[in-house]
Parts: structure tokens; sequence; C-alpha cells
């Protein structure tokens, strides 16, 4: 018997039969602790989970496929029923499962996935030759870390349910593994190709998809900051398939919609997932998860791998076997280190928070004007590489770090003047010189800082420049249906007056500080007088 859900966002939602022992298993229960967004820290209210978002798409799901397969009268024609039902149980499982794999902490844990293992993984189990030639043709891993993770681990534990036909549309909707028009697949896949197509597109876009139209709607109306309102049922109602390089089209009625639901990615990526405090605390939980993998992580049992997230988990030493792992497991494991660890300190204790020197990109453009390849940008780089891989042992920029780089110099002084070959001596001095560039500016950041009674006590994190999706070859190619007019299909440069020239990618920075005994703050221009001096290298 079906079950009905309420959503705050949809209303009542219903769940067929044949989905209800997937929900109900541990696997899918277990995204009831995964917290959806990094936002919690300047929108308390953000305390929606991976659970209600993944109902959330597969409800959009269930609506598009509907309206897509209505919009295109031809696919009845070509596809028996059974197939038409195939490819609609497939798809919307894989709306359902898409985010099974999300490790604790959603995006900011994932990044310590294997991804190379499970990727091959992934193809292996999926075990269909054209989805390994359209993957090696790409040249690169496609999907995200925690997409192939959540592929992977769906496949193995409801691959009956899936059927095994069906892995390779199932993993390709997941990853966004797009069909290549131009292969003679089977007989069967070249029949449903264009539904294929148009299948993954729906679910995994380079623009809009049922997945950024949930986590836009949902992640404002939870978290409570104004956003642009989305009539998804107006845009859903407007999808159908597209015979060209681009394999969905909307209806000239959802063109409106389609420029809110740009706008409204564009406000959530710019001006929260970018804000500097939500960066901080992410930065925070990755040098917590880094210290506790070193701490417990062994060639045989990872804490974030695919067995954690499962009911047989892994064995940590001294912990125990930690299974079906969540943010409150990696929490939990690392409070037992608060009195070691200055990073938990400060994520437990808001007062030990840094302070970002300049609060947007907007205020770093007035005080800087450093490009993507300048010199003393690739020292910044290379700065926060050390810092978040641990490399001298600390998580910030301070005495420890300072010290370790002259360590480092005079560690390599020694080596060249062994060595009697002249080119080996030449690359070492090259390595002194960039040393002691970083040496003097950090010796003038440290000057300043104590100077004013600051701690010297840095991080930094560097951010691409805003970049608009109105700017992407894809969304200026998105195929708009007139039916009034000739040829019928238009783009969407053609049909939209939104500015669609493109701008030149860029990177740039924040850089955080810990306030002094008096809470006194950093003087932001005088500061940045000292980092533009220091940048002449």
């Amino acid at each position: 018997m079906p079950k009905t859900i309420k959503d705050p966002i949809y209303g009542y939602i219903t769940i067929e039969d044949r989905y209800i022992d997937i929900i109900d298993s541990v696997y899918f229960q277990r995204l009831r602790n995964i917290i959806q967004t990094s936002y919690t820290s300047i929108y308390p209210s953000a305390l929606h989970n991976r659970f209600t978002h993944s109902l959330g798409v597969y409800w959009l799901g269930s609506l598009s496929f509907e309206s897509l397969v209505n919009n295109s009268p031809g696919i009845k024609e070509t596809l028996t029923k059974s197939e038409l039902e195939n490819t609609k149980n497939t798809f919307i499982m894989a709306c359902l499962c898409h985010d099974l794999g999300h490790s604790p902490f959603s995006h900011t844990g994932e990044k310590f996935y294997n991804i190379n293992y499970i990727n091959d993984k992934l193809v292996a189990i999926v075990s269909n030759k054209y989805y390994k030639n359209d993957l090696e043709k790409e040249q690169t891993i496609v999907g995200k870390e925690h997409e192939i993770m959540s592929a992977l681990l769906s496949i193995e534990e409801f691959g009956e349910i899936i059927g095994k036909n069906n892995f390779s549309l199932f993993a390709r909707c997941i990853i966004g593994l797009q069909y290549d028009q131009n292969v003679k697949y089977s007989s069967k896949e070249r029949k449903c190709l264009s539904l294929y197509r148009a299948c993954v597109e729906l679910l995994n876009s380079n623009i809009i998809d049922v997945d950024k139209l949930d986590y836009l709607i949902r992640d404002s109306y939870m978290s409570g900051y104004s956003s642009v309102a989305i009539d998804y049922q107006r845009l859903i109602n407007g999808v159908f398939i597209n015979e060209g390089s681009s394999p969905v089209g909307y209806l000239k009625s959802s063109l409106s919609v389609l420029e809110s639901v740009l706008t409204a990615n564009d406000m959530e990526r710019r001006w929260i997932q970018s804000h500097p405090v939500i960066l901080y605390e992410s930065y925070l939980i990755k040098t917590i998860i880094r210290e506790i993998s070193c701490k417990y992580n062994t060639p045989d049992n990872e804490l974030l791998s695919l067995p954690a997230l499962t009911k047989d988990g892994v064995v940590l030493n001294d912990v125990g076997r930690v299974r079906l792992v969540s943010d409150a497991d990696v929490l939990c494991l690392a409070k037992m280190d608060y009195e070691t660890s200055d990073a938990v300190k400060e994520y437990c204790d808001r007062s030990l928070r840094r302070h970002p020197v300049w609060k947007s990109e907007a205020e770093f453009s007035l005080l800087f004007d450093f490009k993507k390849n300048d010199a003393f940008f690739e020292i910044i780089k290379k700065w926060e590489k050390n810092l978040l891989e641990g490399t001298y042992g600390v998580y910030s920029i301070n005495d420890t770090f300072y010290d370790c780089l002259k360590k480092e110099l005079k560690k390599l002084n020694k080596q060249q003047r062994s060595f009697s070959d002249r080119s080996k001596k030449s690359t070492f001095k090259k390595r002194m010189t960039k040393l002691k560039v970083e040496l003097e500016i950090l010796k003038d950041i440290k000057n300043y800082l104590t100077s004013h009674s600051i701690p010297f006590d840095l991080v930094i994190i560097t951010q691409q420049q805003f970049k608009s999706n109105i700017y992407k070859p894809a969304f200026k190619e998105l195929p708009i249906g007139f039916k009034n007019v000739s040829d019928g299909i238009k783009q969407m440069s053609d049909a939209s007056f939104l500015p669609l020239d493109t701008k030149e990618d860029n990177i740039f920075f924040y850089m955080y500080y810990r306030r002094n005994k008096d809470n006194n703050e950093i003087d932001v221009e005088e500061f940045s007088k000292v980092l533009r001096k220091a940048a002449i290298v």
C-alpha cells in the first residue's frame, strides 16, 4: 500500500510500494543524520537533512518523468509500455538514492573518499562495456565523490530491486555520465537512447535538474534567507525530450522560471555557499576529519569509506566498530581529543573562532589587484595546501609554521652545498630563493600583527571568483520550445535577454585572524597595505 508523507515544500508526497523497502532500510535512514548544508553557522534554522532532500528529489523526479513523456508524444509510439515503466522506475530509484553515499557533513567530508578506488569498483559492478567506454572517453573521472559512492552503495545493497540490466542507466543518472549519441549501443539502449539521455540530464545536469531544484527551494525555505520564488510546477510541466546535443528542452511557458532558477542558484552560490564564515567552519571540519583519520585509519579500515557507510562498519583502534557513519560519529570521535586538538576546541567553542579580515569577494577586489597567476597567489595556494594536508602539523600560519619553513631553508642550504653538480645546485638555489621570499612575506605579516598585539595565527582559504551560470554554454544552448514559431526549437540565448557574454575566471582568498584579548579588530585597509607590499615578489 502506498505511503503518504507530509512535506513542508510540496504538501503530501506519495511513496509507491516498490520504493518503501529502500526508504525503510538502514542505508536510507542514515541520511536522517547527515545534515543537508553547512549553513547553520549563519542560518541556525538550516537543520534539514539529506533524508528529506532525497524524498523531495524523488517527488520532483516522479512529476518530471510524467511531463517528459506527455510532452514528447513520439516516445510513446517508439517504446512499449513495459520499456517506459522500467525506465521510469530506474530513473526514480536513482532520484531516491542519489545521495545515499554522502559522507558525514555532506560535501565537506566527501573529499576524504578514495575516489579512484570507488570509481573502479563502480565500473566493475556496473559491468557494461558502453558505460566503461563512455567513461574512458571523458579522460577523467565523471561525477563527484559522493555521487560515485551513492551509485556504488545503492547497487551493492539494492541491486536486485534495481535490476542488473538497469545498472548502467541507474549509475549514469546519479554521476551524470551521458550517453554518446554517436555510439552503436545495444538494440535496447539504442531504442531508448533519447529517453535515457533525458533521464541523465533531469537528475544530473550542468545547469538545472530535479536535485538542484529541490535544494534551491528547500534550502531557502528551511534556512529562512530570502530567495527568488520558484514555480517548480510550471517548470516541470514544460520539460520535453530534445533530439539535439541538449537532451532536455523546456516549453516557452517555463522561460520565466528558468531565469528564476538561475538567479536563485547564483544567489545561493555567491552569498551563502561562499560566505567566509561558512567556508571557515567547513575548513575546521576538514581539519578535524584529517586529525581523526590520522589517528584511527589503517590500511584495512578507514572512517570515511564504503564499509563505514554500511551496517557491517569498520573497527577503529581503541573505539570499536563504527557503522552507518554520520555527523554525530565524527563529532563524538573528535570530542575525545577536545583537550589536545585546537581545531576541536575552536569548532565547539565559538568564542575561539577566527574572523575574516575582509568579508566578501567584493571587498577583496576593492583592496587588491592580485591576478590568478601572480607569484604571490602561488605562495598563498601553497600555504593553504600545507595547512589542509597538515604538512607541518598545524592548521594555521603561526610561529610553528614559520619555524618549519626556516628549518626547511637550512636543510636545503646544507643539501645544495653537498652537491658538486651545477644543475643540482641551481635547482636547490631556486627552491631556496622561493622559500626566502615566503619567509620575508611571513615576517612582514608577523611584525604587523605583533606590533598591534594581534596573535600571529592565520588561516587562508582560496576561492574561485564568482561566475554566474549565465555564462555557461550549457545555459545559452538550453532548448526552448515555441509551438507557433518556425523551426519550433530555439536556444536560451535567442529567447532570454539576460547578459550571456563570457567572463574571465579568477581566484581570490580569505584570511582569518584571532582577535587579541581586548577583542580589537584588524584595520583592514592598513593590513591590506602590508599584504600589497609583501605581494611584490
